[in-house]
């Protein structure tokens, strides 16, 4: 019987039908609490699902009935970084991978949730690992190309990404990460190349439009620069950085108002977005809105204490609204 049930979740689950997975499984998993298998197939639907929590509570069942099986850990770790715990999850990677140091899967997913809590060298160090036990592992290659942008080593993070193309010549979030190496490196026209490589092969990738139109930008092509960022907004039109950055390229071409009204839908879309609030405090104050853009430098500075910026515009703008005194010469 149990058995039976079993392999029906399995093949429902094959047939990604998750929630007939979860509704099946639930009562399989009370009366038979101690079954890993159950336990699995119901943490991994509900994580297909979105439904972090109860992936998390399935697999860390799983890590209490099975704390000696490397893959109960990693499952959890997968969960915990799904939702954003980043710590945690290193923790049960790092012992997915001492229990089981031959599998460069935990090495993987201990490197993303390295590279995540802001620590590229030791991420660096554990993809290395993944790729001596596994060469030429995409995942491993990918995310170790990342590490080491994040740690400034630009040039052999673009040597990643192109050994990754070269097995995976259609790879967009690759040739779109490459291209934003490129870019950093000061090899602007190549950067645009490769993001235009990535629209060919996939017309509707937003990072890659958004993140052409800054290299447009940074090369005075304001006009296409502002058609990317229309077209990104068309696929996802409350994006608050492609807002963001069509209103500076709307200051650059001296139209005040629209750049208000872009800044504006950026900080409704996204109200923590330190930078969207100090540029309309500096579109407000170019339009002569002096108050309004010492409360938006205000908001800015609220935000992101450490910047400077938002600080120096505010008294700009204090300064904007000083008397001019005229004193008759005696």
């Amino acid at each position: 019987m149990l058995r039976e049930q079993a392999e029906r979740l399995a093949a429902l689950f094959g047939q990604r039908q998750f929630a007939a997975v979860l509704r099946e499984g639930a009562p399989l998993a009370a009366a038979y609490p101690n079954v890993v298998f159950v336990r699995n197939l119901l943490g991994a639907a509900a994580a297909e699902l979105g439904r972090i929590d109860d992936a998390v509570q399935h697999f860390s069942a799983v890590v209490r009935i099975a704390p000696d099986k490397a893959e109960s850990h990693n499952n959890l770790g997968l969960a915990l970084g799904r939702r954003g715990a980043y710590a945690d999850a290193a923790a049960c990677f790092r012992e997915a991978r001492r229990l089981n140091p031959a599998d460069p899967g935990a090495a993987v997913n201990l490197g993303g949730a390295l590279l995540a809590l802001g620590q590229p060298e030791a991420a660096i160090e554990s993809l290395e690992a993944a790729l001596a036990a596994a060469p030429g592992l995409p995942m491993a290659l990918g995310n170790l190309g990342l590490a080491l942008k994040d740690a400034g080593r630009l040039a052999e993070a673009a040597d990643r990404f192109r050994e990754v193309l070269r097995t995976a010549p259609r790879d967009v979030e690759t040739i779109v990460n490459l291209a934003a190496v490129l870019a950093e490196m000061g090899r602007t026209e190549e950067a645009v190349a490769q993001y235009e490589a990535a629209l060919a092969i996939d017309p509707k990738n937003v990072p890659a439009l958004r993140n052409l139109g800054v290299a447009l930008k940074s090369l005075g092509r304001r006009d296409r620069a502002a058609e990317c960022y229309e077209r990104a907004l068309t696929l996802a039109p409350g994006d608050a950085e492609t807002l963001n950055n069509l209103g500076l390229v709307d200051m650059e071409r001296g139209r005040k108002d629209a750049a208000v009204a872009r800044f504006a839908a950026a900080t409704e879309a996204r109200p923590e977005y330190a930078a969207a609030h100090n540029n309309l405090g500096l579109a407000l104050l170019e339009s002569g809105r002096i108050k309004a853009a010492g409360e938006a430098f205000d908001r800015a500075m609220q935000l992101d204490p450490d910047d400077p910026n938002p600080r120096i515009n505010r008294a700009r703008a204090a300064n904007s609204q000083a008397p001019l005194w005229h004193i008759a010469m005696m």
